[in-house]
Formats: structure tokens, C-alpha cells, sequence
């Protein structure tokens, strides 16, 4: 069995700015998938930022209310210059509402960072579906079997 027929990979959040307090990602509909796993790309570009998390948010539908679901993920890691490689990972295993979003929080100083979280979508009720890949995000996808060296 491979992987890429029973997932769904998304970009979540793709944001290049600066401030501070939370930012956050698209909504993500979990209906036929079992969880989420959030992907927080690391970058050098966090000023005097100590700490940053990697939270999740989820509504009942797109208009609701979204509430933090806990427990976070969060590092103090992220000085500047020395989160280059680092990935925050943070799986939402059958989350309890519908919806679901990635956020950072944390930022406690001025905070430019370009902020990618990819999310992976899996337990696919319907593996192999045509519906499992995301075409406004996902730019391609190819499945190699048995590939040889060039």
C-alpha cells in the first residue's frame, strides 16, 4: 500500500509578515479523514522571538465559533538564526469538530517570519478516492514504484 493513495496533503498557512499575536491558517475540512498532521516549516527570519507554538483551532462549520483545541507545540528553539531545519509536528488525532486550522502563537517581539504549515490529512475513509488530492494547493503528485537511479 502506499501513502499518497490515503492522505491529503494542503498548504495550510503560507503568510510572509511581521508583527505579533496569532496568526492563522485556512480551514480545513476533516469529514472522511481520521486526523491532521500540522507541518510548522522553520526559518531564520524570527527576529528576537524566544518561543513560538503551533496550535489548532476547530468549529462546527466555517462561519462558527473556533475554539484552541490543546495540549500545543511550542519551542524555545526559535532564537534568531538557529531555526533553520527545526519542524514543529503537531498531529490532530479525530479531532472533535468538523473544521479544524493551524495557528501560531507565542510571538512576543516583532516577529517576521514567512509562516508555512503544511497539513496532511490521513485515515482516509475512502482510500484511493479522487477527492483525497487538493488541487488549489497541491501543484503535483507522482507515485514511483520500484524507481531506479539515473
Amino acid at each position: 500500500m502506499n501513502l499518497i493513495d490515503n492522505i491529503k496533503i494542503s498548504n495550510a498557512m503560507t503568510e510572509a509578515s511581521s508583527g505579533t499575536g496569532t496568526s492563522t491558517g485556512l480551514a480545513l475540512d476533516m469529514s472522511g479523514f481520521e486526523g491532521c498532521l500540522f507541518i510548522l516549516h522553520g526559518t531564520t527570519i524570527f527576529g528576537t522571538t524566544t518561543t513560538v507554538a503551533l496550535r489548532a483551532k476547530g468549529a462546527t462549520s466555517t462561519a462558527g465559533t473556533w475554539v484552541f483545541y490543546e495540549p500545543t507545540v511550542s519551542s524555545t528553539v526559535c532564537a534568531a538564526a538557529s531555526y533553520d531545519y527545526h519542524v514543529f509536528a503537531l498531529d490532530m488525532y479525530k479531532p472533535l469538530k468538523r473544521y479544524i486550522r493551524p495557528c501560531i502563537t507565542g510571538q512576543t517581539s516583532e516577529l517576521k517570519i514567512a509562516r508555512t504549515v503544511t497539513a496532511i490529512r490521513y485515515g482516509a475513509r475512502y482510500p484511493g478516492s479522487t477527492n483525497l488530492y487538493d488541487s488549489t494547493t497541491l501543484a503535483g503528485v507522482t507515485l514511483a514504484v520500484g524507481a531506479t537511479s539515473s
